[in-house]
């Protein structure tokens, strides 16, 4: 009997519901699902920011016009129509705040930024239209039993100020969160480490007078964006194939190479290719596993394909020097060896 109180659940269902789902559900719950050949393509088209943010304001916007908003009170099966579609739009425009897959990850906190705030726009809009009407525009709650001496256009009031006020809290929460973070990842960008501060200060106490030596830079792969790594007891050697061009906080299937004593190539083996930011204390956020289609056993090791093994779940993240830490168990024995690239 209650407009506002009807606001309300829409904005459980719109703003609270999806979030906590998309927040819970484990990523690779999702990457299962965008695997699956028609449903995948479906899901990563309908994920878009842009046709996402189109998605749920056009069913948002449409259900609100007093026509179709009557009919949703006086048929039920409308009415449940018209929540899993709220519901459904809510989870597509989310993804690209709170995606937890690996496959398809959030947009960059700038994004997400410029995103939450397109998205204030259409919600503010609707709660204002809703707010300042003179007359009742939904004829159900003109009709309806007066309940807690609330006029109807009062609770037309209250409903819109709904949409307006705390709809808008949560849009902002999450735009501040996503500035707090960008700053925090720029600081760690700009700011030298904390080895690096201790060094200035010792040079700078000793007086030192002479040219300190250039900083040894991080090795830059060959045009074909090969990188080449020895290991440490000259068991193997290993040729990491990246993606030309490489692409920032794009997933990549990384590929690799590797030769044994004489040059020759091995064809069985277990790869462990990890990558990190000395400088910054932190690697990726992703867990790279054997790529779809290689044929391997329960301990781990794999058959190359053509020479070549396939390991999916690659995604620097931001641009700085990466250093790539292989380590390669096969017949030889186990060996590791790391090479510096420069990003």
């Amino acid at each position: 009997y209650l407009f506002f109180v009807h606001m309300f659940q829409h904005l459980i269902i719109t703003l609270i519901t999806p979030l906590l789902l998309l927040a819970g559900i484990p990523g690779w719950v999702w990457d299962l699902l965008l695997k699956v050949p028609l449903v995948g393509r479906l899901f990563r088209w309908c994920v878009h920011p842009v046709r996402a943010f189109l998605t749920y304001n056009l069913v948002m916007i449409a259900f609100h016009i007093p026509s179709a908003y009557n009919v949703t009170m006086v048929n039920h099966d409308m009415h449940i129509v018209e929540h899993l579609a709220f519901m459904s739009a809510a989870m597509l425009v989310w993804w690209p705040i709170l995606s937890r897959s690996e496959k398809m990850p959030p947009l960059s906190w700038g994004a997400q930024m410029i995103y939450l705030l397109a998205m204030s726009l259409p919600m503010k809009a609707l709660g204002a239209v809703i707010t300042v009407k003179q007359e009742v525009l939904y004829g159900f709650y003109a009709a309806a039993p007066r309940v807690w001496g609330i006029s109807p256009t009062g609770d037309q009031r209250m409903g819109g100020l709904m949409m307006w006020l705390p709809a808008g809290m949560v849009l902002w929460f999450l735009a501040g969160r996503a500035f707090t973070l960008w700053r925090k990842e720029d600081l760690r960008q700009r700011l030298p480490s904390g080895m690096g501060v201790v060094l200035l200060a010792l040079l700078v106490a000793q007086g030192c007078t002479a040219p300190a030596e250039p900083l040894a830079k991080a090795e830059v792969v060959n045009p074909a964006n090969e990188l080449y790594i020895g290991t440490s007891k000259k068991l193997y050697s290993v040729t990491l194939v990246l993606p030309d061009p490489l692409v920032a906080n794009d997933m990549f299937v990384l590929k690799v190479r590797v030769t044994g004593a004489g040059g020759k190539a091995i064809a069985r083996a277990k790869i462990k290719v990890g990558a990190t930011m000395p400088q910054h204390g932190h690697g990726m956020m992703t867990d790279p596993r054997p790529a779809p289609g290689s044929e391997c056993d329960a301990q781990g090791f794999c058959k190359a394909k053509d020479g070549v093994f396939e390991i999916d779940g690659y995604r620097l993240h931001m641009r700085g020097a990466w250093l790539f830490q292989v380590e390669v168990i096969a017949e030889a024995g186990r060996d590791s060896g790391e090479r510096s690239y420069e990003f």
